[in-house]
């Protein structure tokens, strides 16, 4: 699963998120080490996961 951060410095990165994702059933922490930045949106490039 792929997922398309945007930041306010017109840069785009893409962070990938391994099968253990998957794996993961409810109560799912995003721990992707981003330091809290202003104006930054998480969007993803597939189909929004079901929480």
């Amino acid at each position: 699963m792929d997922f398309l951060v945007e930041k306010s410095s017109k840069q785009n990165y893409v962070v990938t998120i391994t099968e253990v994702f998957e794996k993961t059933s409810k109560g799912v922490v995003f721990g992707m080490n981003f330091k809290p930045e202003p104006d930054v949106t998480l969007t993803t490039l597939d189909d929004t996961p079901e929480m």
